[in-house]
């Protein structure tokens, strides 16, 4: 009998130790799994960020008014694609959180807007320009802001950054000093 109780120790023993090693397998795994794709996020995210921005920067420098007629519709035909913003989209679309992709989205339209208005002939140090501007760089803001909050950061403030609004309108120069050629436009949401 003796035996028998020490045989069923021992199996009880081994098989809770294996159930043990079993469940912290699982559960590191999954954390490993949960540590992947938070990393995968946010590369997606700032992949997508740069993207934006270096197309934003062909598309600024098409509207330099130095620059030629003829290198305008090429150049804004090759800058979004160029500055791998579709394929950051894809990417960002694969592994973002859905809460990040309608500002994502957003971001783009305007991006693309802005785009639209260059290709039209507006140049920079205009009203035009900045009414096509102004928009994307609220946008972004509010992209920026989105991915902070899904990746676990505290919310920028207005002090972070010091600024005294989330409105680019008023803490560009252009806009203060030609403030009556710009039509007032709502504050972004602090």
């Amino acid at each position: 009998m003796d035996n028998w109780l020490t045989i069923l120790a021992t199996l009880a023993g081994g098989a809770a130790a294996l159930f043990g090693t079993v469940i912290a397998h699982a559960l590191s795994t999954r954390e490993e799994r949960r540590r992947a794709n938070s990393t995968e996020r946010r590369d997606a995210y700032v992949a997508y960020l740069v993207a934006l921005d270096a197309a934003f920067g062909k598309v600024r420098h098409l509207a330099d008014p130095s620059e030629s007629p003829e290198d305008l519709e090429q150049g804004i035909q090759r800058a979004f694609g160029d500055a791998g913003v579709y394929r950051n989209r894809e990417r960002l679309l694969l592994a973002g959180n859905p809460k990040v992709l309608s500002p994502a989205e957003e971001v783009l339209r305007r991006l693309a807007a802005f785009r639209d208005a260059v290709r039209g002939g507006v140049k920079r140090r205009t009203v035009a320009y900045h009414d096509a501007y102004h928009p994307y760089a609220e946008a972004l803001w509010d992209l920026r802001r989105a991915i902070r909050q899904d990746l676990g950061s505290e919310d920028l403030t207005l002090a972070d950054l010091e600024r005294e609004t989330w409105d680019t309108r008023s803490n560009c120069a252009f806009c203060r000093a030609h403030a009556g050629a710009v039509p007032a436009q709502p504050s972004a949401t602090a």
